[in-house]
């Protein structure tokens, strides 16, 4: 029988190896192109040293990948029992043991595996021996579960805790650890696992422990809304329990826990929030803030404004527009495509659309061509960098100098918008291909490109 072990060679001489190449995003931290270690000219003592080695590089390949990514002292935390069974899992699967066919007898016994049995041994004969009894002294947890599992006693899959909840949603959902520092969304990525972190924390203290979810009941679910009530304001209390809300129901999810999350239907209201909580701004206020953007704006500011007063998109759909998403030359109609690209996404399947580009709009488009450079951005200022945090905060100070009502802000341009295509009569349905609302858009009756930037065309040729 051939030993068939993940990232195990035989030469040709029959001595067995450890190769692994590493991955390229990790090798400047690693140090090494490969991982390699001699196991033995046996196939008994390969498996015996197989498990130490395995253990060791993959403890190390998880230390550079945490390095990376800024999450060092993830590698350092004790494993969870989740962990220990999905780690216990992979380790007899790299042995090439299947964890979940097991043959027994009459007796109810497992069936005696010449490969199982093998592998056993040459665990346990990797440690010390007890001269009086033969035992093997100083049997780690893990391969002790590991020896029992090879004999087969899996234990059962654990219920997941609140800890391991969030670090399956990072995981999986959020991808942290799936990428470096280089990539344009890891700094989008650290600032959600370290909200996660925080309301999990804050859980975690006012439950009592990190409990498992089978085990959290909906008067302790309570309790931890009351503690984001009185820790925080409410539209940042809002914003955790969410957070927790997502994780848990990913967690149900992954795991096929046969529970409700015991968060369901909890809430926290915020004043002003739902349709009325932005407001439009008023001709007089649109002309005192232009004015203000022309004397003390610098001049990506001032075109981003224009063009989200024109077009009524979201402030990242402007300030992160790449150059390939303009179509100007050679175009019957020019005009923008609205769509994801590396440095956002799209609210909804809607909101994928095409903004024609007529009079002083066009122009403020040609003005951004001509001063963006090489970038391969419209507004290299603020579509280089992540999230819309400095132009949203750049453009409300110049807000705020003209109004102080707080449901007067960068967003409200697409409320005041929708206000004067209805003034001029353009139909609801019209509107809504204009900004991408929910139901409308690539999909709308109005048919192909060609159709729908002519009827946009007509809607916005009324305000001119």
């Amino acid at each position: 029988m051939g030993l068939v072990l993940k990232y195990v060679i035989q030469t040709k001489s029959g001595a067995y190896h450890y190769r692994r190449r590493v991955p390229k995003h990790l090798k400047d931290s690693v140090g090494k192109r490969e991982l390699k270690r001699f196991l033995g000219k046996t196939q008994t003592e390969a498996l015996a040293k197989y498990p130490q080695v395995h253990t060791e590089f993959e403890r190390q390949l998880r230390q550079a990948e945490s390095k990376i990514n800024g999450l060092a002292h993830l590698s350092s935390a004790p494993l969870s029992d989740l962990e220990r069974y999905y780690h216990l899992i992979k380790r007899l699967q790299e042995l090439g043991v299947d964890p979940f066919e097991v043959d027994y007898d009459e007796n109810g016994l497992p069936i005696d595996d010449a490969h199982r049995g093998v592998v056993a041994d040459s665990i346990l004969d990797s440690y010390p021996r007890d001269k009086r009894t033969g035992d093997p002294v100083g049997v780690s947890k893990e391969d002790a579960a590991l020896v029992r599992a090879l004999y087969g006693r899996l234990p059962n899959r654990p219920s997941p805790t609140l800890e391991d909840a969030k670090k399956l949603y990072l995981e999986y959902k959020i991808g942290i650890g799936s990428s470096g520092t280089d990539d344009p969304r890891h700094r989008e990525r650290i600032k959600t696992r370290q909200r996660l972190e925080r309301v999990t924390a804050l859980a975690i203290d006012a439950l009592g422990g990190d409990l498992r979810l089978t085990d959290i009941r909906r008067k302790q679910a309570r309790d931890v809304l009351d503690r984001l009530k009185s820790e925080y304001k409410p539209a940042t209390g809002r914003r955790y329990l969410n957070d927790l809300k997502a994780m848990i129901n990913h967690a149900i999810l992954e795991e096929e826990l046969n529970i409700a999350s015991p968060f369901q239907g909890l809430t926290i209201q915020v004043e002003g929030s739902g349709k009325e909580e932005r407001t439009s701004f008023t001709e007089a206020e649109l002309k005192a803030i232009r004015g203000q953007l022309d004397r003390h704006g610098n001049a990506e500011l001032q075109m981003i404004w224009a063009l989200l007063e024109y077009s009524g998109c979201r402030l990242s759909e402007i300030s992160k527009l790449m150059k390939t998403d303009l179509f100007i030359q050679g175009e019957e109609i020019p005009y923008i495509h609205i769509q994801a690209n590396d440095r956002r996404g799209i609210k909804t399947a809607s909101s994928i659309r095409e903004i024609p580009l007529i009079g002083e709009a066009l122009e403020t488009v040609l003005k951004a061509l001509n001063l963006s450079g090489d970038s391969p951005f419209l507004f290299p200022h603020y579509g280089s960098v992540v999230g819309d945090e400095a132009a949203s905060q750049a453009l409300m100070k110049h807000v705020r100098k003209v109004t102080s009502d707080p449901k007067k802000v960068v967003h409200s341009l697409r409320h005041t918008l929708t206000d004067r295509l209805r003034i001029a009569g353009v139909s609801e349905e019209v509107i809504s291909v204009v900004l991408g609302h929910k139901g409308h858009g690539m999909t709308s009756r109005y048919g192909g490109r060609e159709a729908r930037l002519k009827r946009a065309v007509e809607a916005l040729s009324r305000l001119t």
